[in-house]
């Protein structure tokens, strides 16, 4: 059966960034705002505070009372936020200074300790994601406070990549996947502060993402294909692509595995497409998500419920994945 549309929800400037937890969706818009809406389509909040469009957003963690996410921006910043639920307000807690240019990426580990970014400036640096700070003795140092939050600098900065790194990924607590713009992807291994292996493609690399269910990275880039490779391949540059996925007709910006179902993932492109595919089937997707009226710059599926996409089209389109709705 083929996803249903469900909402869309109506912003005032490009949607670059999307990430649902449960029942809520985080939007990061060009015009330096933050909202949270619920899954139905109800907005809850706008948040500035970012001074430039925002990139990237994920949650840290969400229960009934509480929750706590961070937003990267071009402004060289990422924020870390807390939202009172019942009470509907939002704080700033910090703002993690240290890149040198625009923040295109941002993920959280597993247990929520650990954030990392990916920056136009090439680094990856690695961040305290904790609400609270155990370092910090709020008597006797006074440390520098800006007019919202205070700053958090990097725990780890790792160097490798030549051009911009357009995205980043937990693999575990100890290892992280960056894809990046000089055509290659890196994994790293945070107890060694340095790199694991590197998967050399000949384009550059809009965004990767790993899954977890089946240990494949899907990977898009500006030819409009999407590819499948295998990171468990050898060492070097003998990682071959297992697959090419024809059918976007403009460059693609956005892919994401489904968090459940092994074989499906779902991308998002220029041509104002979000696609959903079966890894099985690299001639043509199962179902167009059609919808979008200019180009798709984010698709999340964190929740499995729900397929989520954002474009320059100021909207964010929901998509009600049905084989899992029946269940």
């Amino acid at each position: 059966p083929s996803p249903e549309p469900q909402d869309c929800l109506i912003h005032d400037d490009w949607v670059s960034a999307v990430k649902c937890r449960n029942d809520w969706i985080l939007t990061g818009c060009y015009d330096s705002s933050l909202n949270i809406w619920t899954t139905k389509g109800e907005h809850k909040l706008t948040i500035p505070g970012h001074t430039a469009p925002i990139k990237a957003v994920t949650w840290i963690s969400l229960d009934a009372e509480k929750g706590i996410f961070v937003s990267a921006s071009q402004d060289q910043t990422a924020m870390l936020w807390s939202w009172d639920i019942p009470k509907n307000k939002v704080e700033c807690l910090y703002v993690c200074r240290g890149h040198e240019r625009g923040i295109d990426c941002v993920d959280v580990n597993d247990n929520g300790e650990r954030m990392a970014t990916g920056s136009w400036d090439t680094m990856l640096k690695i961040w305290s994601a904790s609400p609270s700070d155990s370092t910090e003795d709020s008597g006797s140092i006074k440390k520098p406070r800006m007019e919202q939050g205070k700053a958090r600098t990097p725990i780890m900065t790792l160097q490798g990549h030549k051009e911009a790194i357009s995205a980043v990924q937990w693999i575990d607590n100890d290892t992280i996947l960056t894809g990046s713009w000089d055509h290659t992807m890196k994994i790293w291994d945070l107890s060694l502060e340095g790199l694991k292996s590197e998967i050399v493609g000949n384009k550059s690399f809009f965004d990767v993402h790993f899954s977890k269910l089946n240990g494949m990275i899907i990977t898009c880039s500006a030819d409009k294909n999407l590819r499948l490779f295998d990171p468990r391949g050898g060492k070097g540059a003998t990682h071959t692509v297992q697959n090419t996925y024809l059918g976007h007709t403009q460059w693609v910006q956005s892919v994401c595995w489904s968090p459940n179902e092994e074989h499906l993932f779902i991308s998002g492109a220029y041509d104002s497409q979000v696609k959903l595919w079966d890894m099985r089937s690299p001639k043509a997707p199962l179902f167009d998500l059609s919808g979008h009226e200019d180009k798709v710059m984010d698709c999340d599926w964190s929740n499995p419920k729900f397929m989520i996409s954002g474009g320059a089209d100021n909207t964010v389109r929901i998509f009600k994945s049905k084989k899992i709705a029946k269940l």
